[in-house]
């Protein structure tokens, strides 16, 4: 990866694990990720669009089903680990030069934060007392 990267001009960091994690995730704008709950849910939050490489020994496959709720969203990308190597250039440059599936995938994190939101919630449950 570090090669693809640095043939490419993209700027990166690669890494195993850092305790100020949430700063370098906000300044990213797009993250290659396993698909464990809780790190795609941070990234939601954030609307940093991903590419999900779900763990394929998780228990009951749960990783590939976490990853799935966002990719049926238009979210995130998946890619197997087993064609990780052949297909993460061409994936990369398709994101590069269809910016536009970029945007929209930002975009539809927001929206889909925005319906989870607490404000939102609470509208929805005082909207429905109000009608009864």
């Amino acid at each position: 990866m570090k090669d693809f990267y640095s043939d490419n001009n993209i700027e990166n960091i690669i890494f195993s694990y850092k305790k100020d994690l949430v700063d370098i995730i906000k300044e990213a704008d797009l993250c290659i990720t396993r698909a464990g709950a809780s790190t795609l849910a941070e990234l939601s939050v954030l609307n940093i669009p991903f590419i999900a490489v779900p763990l394929p020994t998780s228990k009951d496959n749960h990783q590939l089903e976490n990853a799935n709720y966002y990719k049926k969203k238009d979210c995130c990308w998946i890619l197997e680990q087993s064609s990780f190597k052949e297909k993460i250039e061409e994936t990369l440059n398709d994101i590069i030069e269809e910016k536009k599936d970029y945007l929209k995938k930002k975009n539809n994190l927001k929206k889909l934060n925005y319906q989870n939101t607490w404000i939102n919630v609470n509208q929805k449950i005082l909207k429905s007392l109000n009608e009864n």
